[in-house]
């Protein structure tokens, strides 16, 4: 009788362990087939999601106040200006983006790829502003080509509208775009 519940509980013993050698071996072959699924059917596609999946950093300009005088009429106030950017990571190809770009604000490709600088270390991701102050007219083209030109941006900023621009310099002020 001993050597039987030996027997049995060592059969018993094996088949559990058989049974849970299984589970695992089934979860071993699933993460496979996931792995597989993963890199070799969707890398392409999760390799572009990763690559537009970045932190970009944006700096928001404040809006400047109203200038009044001492009657309580407008000196300078603020007026939109809508900028054309590009940013080089994200207008791949380059040259066509350009080139189509061209033919909506009216100035020529070579002339745009002259603005781009070719300096090392500076941001891929950083946009760089082709034209200022486009007219609403490209503004429109822009906005419905949208689409066909990746990498290029339209951002409204605020620029000061001197009403009497002979009148108030020593009081207003004038200030430039920084330089390198």
């Amino acid at each position: 009788m001993d050597k039987y519940l030996k027997t049995a509980d060592s059969e018993w013993y094996k088949q559990r362990l058989f049974n849970l050698m299984i589970c695992v071996l089934a979860a071993f072959v699933i993460l496979f087939v996931r792995l597989i699924y993963l890199q070799v059917i969707m890398g392409e596609e999760l390799r572009r999601l990763s690559l537009n999946n970045s932190i970009r950093l944006q700096s928001i300009d404040p809006p400047r106040g109203v200038v009044y005088d001492r009657n309580g009429k407008v000196l300078v106030d603020n007026r939109p200006s809508f900028d054309v950017s590009i940013i080089l990571k994200d207008a791949e190809p380059l040259e066509q983006t350009l080139e189509k770009l061209s033919s909506y604000i009216q100035i020529p490709a070579a002339d745009l790829i002259s603005t781009i600088p070719r300096t090392k270390g500076r941001s891929s991701y950083k946009p760089i502003v082709l034209k200022q102050d486009i007219g609403r007219n490209a503004l429109a083209a822009l906005e419905v080509h949208k689409y066909d030109l990746p990498g290029v941006a339209v951002k409204v900023n605020l620029r000061r509208n001197y009403i009497n621009k002979q009148y108030g310099a020593h009081l207003i002020g004038y200030l430039s775009e920084i330089n390198q």
